[in-house]
């Protein structure tokens, strides 16, 4: 063997073993490797709890009459309403069989951004008009129907309410007048902890057939106004629209899709998949 072939041999031979020392240094490296997707392979074990200070979620929105104005893509309809600071709020349902001995549901589990601006959740009991905060739940997200009676279903429209205003809600009524039973809420918004940093990583969605609306993702970072991103502001008829997104949106920053309709109403239905990192 010549000394050209020898000092290829040993080049190799040293980048192979300075490559064995340093992968296991630089994060994620090896876990390209598997599949030669590194964003798809990084995406899919976040989504798995696998990578430290990074996790998933998603957000499923349902609007059943959006109007030909700007409307919120959540069961309540019309215009979200956010707070700034914590205020008190009810838990109830239009049923009475909604209570804790009922035939509905029984328990609901709240997710919800507290004082502090952190993610945070309860376990709430249902009995008719039920206080669930006083001053510690400023941003309701989730609310899913934990426990059921043997309808297995809410059996009437269960919100987290202020009066009139409406933060999440589960149950919608259709736009034949009969109520749907969802055991959870359908909301397209969020508000990033602050602790966190807000990746949005994907959106899909898809429209009544027949009809087109147009969609638009606004985001209000802290002491900002709120902001169209331009990621979807175009009329959709009947067809999924994926949008892939990098844009980092920081801790307190509230999120939210709006549709409206290009004629009469709507019914349009949202997910929303956001990646949140953890501040050092």
């Amino acid at each position: 063997m010549n000394k050209s072939k020898i000092k290829v041999l040993l080049a190799a031979l040293g980048a192979l073993v300075l490559g064995v020392i340093l992968l296991p240094q630089i994060p994620h490296a090896r876990r390209s490797l598997h599949t030669g997707n590194f964003p798809r392979d990084f995406l899919w074990e976040v989504r798995q709890g696998k990578i430290p200070g990074h996790k998933m979620v998603f957000l499923f929105g349902r609007n059943d009459a959006v109007p030909t104005s700007y409307a919120t893509v959540f069961s309540a309809g019309g215009l979200k309403r956010w707070v700034d600071s914590p205020v008190s709020m009810d838990l109830s349902s239009t049923d009475p069989d909604d209570t804790v001995g009922g035939t509905g549901c029984r328990e609901v589990f709240i997710t919800y951004i507290n004082e502090d601006g952190d993610e945070d959740s309860l376990t709430a009991p249902m009995g008719g008009a039920v206080r669930v905060s006083s001053t510690t739940m400023s941003t309701p997200l989730t609310m899913t129907c934990t426990k059921t009676g043997i309808s297995g279903w809410n059996e009437g429209i269960i919100s987290i309410r202020d009066g009139a205003d409406v933060y999440a809600q589960i149950g919608t009524q259709t736009l034949g007048g009969v109520f749907a039973g969802d055991n959870l809420s359908n909301g397209a918004f969020y508000k990033v902890p602050e602790d966190h940093r807000g990746y949005v990583i994907s959106i899909l969605g898809s429209v009544e057939a027949t009809k087109s609306v147009k969609t638009k993702l606004m985001v209000r970072p802290p002491g900002l106004p709120w902001l169209n991103t331009g990621y979807i502001d175009q009329f959709q008829v009947a067809t999924p629209f994926p949008i892939i997104g990098t844009t980092g949106l920081v801790g307190g920053t509230e999120i939210e899709l709006q549709s409206a309709a290009k004629v009469g109403t709507a019914e349009v239905t949202m997910s929303v998949e956001i990646m949140l990192v953890k501040d050092n």
